[in-house]
């Protein structure tokens, strides 16, 4: 049988991945003969094939069978003069090139960026620090990302390419903190908020490379020692009214709640600073909250309104700032 596969071999000049590739963001195709004209590429379901000659990405094919002509190969043909005679006036029937698969699957990964956020704050000074977290995102242009990466090595291996795009993410996730309305205390005590608007503005950042971003969420920040120890200070103090809203939040939504919608608002008081604004509760919040379930959701509906809000109680009256 290992014979019989061995002569099959020999006359076979079709490409074809033997191996399982799904869990591969960029597959280097390894070529152990030359590629014959006329022979077949077999691309796997979700992938493209990109081909590429001394570093300049020519044509990609989409998933399924294809013939490598010049009518699929059009850009290749023409750069390696494959539709021209030899010297002895014989067209060539064999070429080399590089070959990359690109998963167009949703890819999920980890991201820090090289490139550090600057953000001046009142209580912990200068803040210079890196945001880490997770990360989803997919490919809209495989020829774009490959084009993109060879800028800066010669060949393409999988955790490259992977270590190529999150060091991006990680960057931009930086350089959109540093350039947020909010504050260095907003990013670390209203997780809820940040994520909802990096969602927002980070889908396109990373187009320039034929990349969509999907979904972003800060994990870590990593600070200085000096200002670490001052954010776990202030965050251990932070805790206690943390967990005060949150007791609010729950064990007494019912009793809260059981007013009429149209009588639900907020009271003016004398603990609003930084010029807040007092807003009413809206009916669509009040709808959510009386629906959460399990009850522990009603803080996230409250801290979720994409802006840093911040919703407590004094004695019983209820604030919302904004």
């Amino acid at each position: 049988m290992g014979l019989i596969s061995f002569i099959k071999g020999l006359f076979n000049h079709d490409l074809e991945c033997k191996e399982d590739i799904s869990n591969h963001f960029v597959y280097f195709f390894p070529l152990k003969k030359l590629i014959r004209l006329n022979s077949n590429i077999i691309v796997p379901p979700g992938f493209d094939a990109v081909f590429v000659s001394k570093d300049t990405v020519c044509d990609v094919l989409k998933e399924g069978k294809h013939r490598i002509t010049n009518a699929s190969l059009p850009v290749l043909f023409s750069k390696m003069k494959l539709n021209r005679p030899n010297k002895k006036g014989k067209l060539p029937n064999k070429f080399k090139c590089d070959i990359y698969f690109v998963n167009l699957s949703d890819i999920s990964t980890d991201y820090i960026g090289e490139t550090p956020f600057l953000l001046k704050s009142v209580s912990f000074g200068k803040v210079k620090g890196f945001a880490e977290g997770m990360v989803d995102f997919r490919v809209i242009d495989s020829n774009l990302l490959i084009e993109r990466i060879l800028v800066d090595m010669p060949y393409i291996k999988n955790n490259k390419a992977i270590g190529v795009v999150s060091t991006s993410i990680g960057d931009e996730v930086n350089n959109a903190l540093e350039h947020s309305d909010a504050g260095f205390k907003d990013i670390i005590t209203h997780p809820q908020v940040i994520h909802k608007y990096l969602s927002q503005i980070m889908t396109d950042k990373l187009e320039y490379m034929g990349v969509r971003i999907l979904d972003v969420e800060i994990g870590a920040l990593r600070l200085s020692k000096k200002v670490q120890e001052k954010v776990n200070k202030y965050l251990e103090n932070h805790i206690e009214f943390d967990e005060q809203i949150n007791n609010f939040a729950t064990d007494k939504m019912t009793n809260i709640f059981e007013r009429p919608v149209e009588k639900v608002t907020v009271e003016s008081g004398t603990m609003i600073d930084n010029g807040a604004k007092v807003e009413e509760l809206d009916a669509k919040i009040v709808n959510d909250l009386r629906n959460a379930t399990p009850k522990e959701k009603a803080k996230d509906i409250l801290f979720n309104r994409g802006d840093p809000s911040v919703l407590f109680k004094n004695k019983t009256k209820m604030y919302l700032l904004q």
